[in-house]
């Protein structure tokens, strides 16, 4: 199924507040920043939440420097 469009244009003096009433509400984040919108699209069902586990596959070969050792 298509993604429905929508068609409009930035207003002649920079966004503002209420012109985010004018945005569709389609999942995205629109922000206004410094009168520039910026739109971020939702995030995906691949995302880790904090309550996530977190699962690491191959031990982590760290070595320390001993010149980097607090004195």
């Amino acid at each position: 199924m298509a993604q429905p469009t929508y068609e409009w244009h930035p207003p002649e003096q920079g966004w503002r507040e209420r012109d985010l009433l004018d945005l569709p509400a389609d999942g995205n984040r629109y922000e206004i920043i410094d009168g520039s919108l910026h739109v971020t699209p939702p995030a995906g069902s691949g995302t880790v939440g904090p309550d996530d586990p977190v699962q690491v596959t191959e031990p982590w070969p760290m070595t320390l420097d001993p010149s980097a050792w607090p004195r």
